[in-house]
C-alpha cells in the first residue's frame, strides 16, 4: 500500500474466533459460484465472528452505540 494514501475507515477486531470444519468437495461445490480451493483434498468451511468497535471514518469521532457490533 501507498503509504502517501490516507485511511477509510478505523475499526478494532477483538473477541475473535476461528472455527473450520473440513468437508468432502462435492458436498458443497455445486452451492458456490467458484472452483474451490482444496487442502489436503478436502474443503474448509470457515466461520469469524468477531467485536468490532471504534468504527469510525477520519472525519467522524466515535458515536457510543453505534461504533460497536458483532
Amino acid at each position: 500500500m501507498n503509504a502517501n494514501r490516507s485511511w477509510i475507515i478505523e475499526q478494532h477486531w477483538s473477541q475473535v474466533l476461528f472455527l473450520n470444519w473440513k468437508v468432502e468437495p462435492d458436498q458443497i461445490q455445486s452451492r458456490v459460484p467458484f472452483e474451490l480451493d482444496l487442502h489436503e483434498g478436502k474443503a474448509v468451511i470457515s466461520i469469524v465472528p468477531f467485536y468490532m468497535s471504534r468504527i469510525r471514518f477520519p472525519w467522524t469521532p466515535v458515536v457510543p452505540g453505534v461504533s460497536n457490533l458483532w
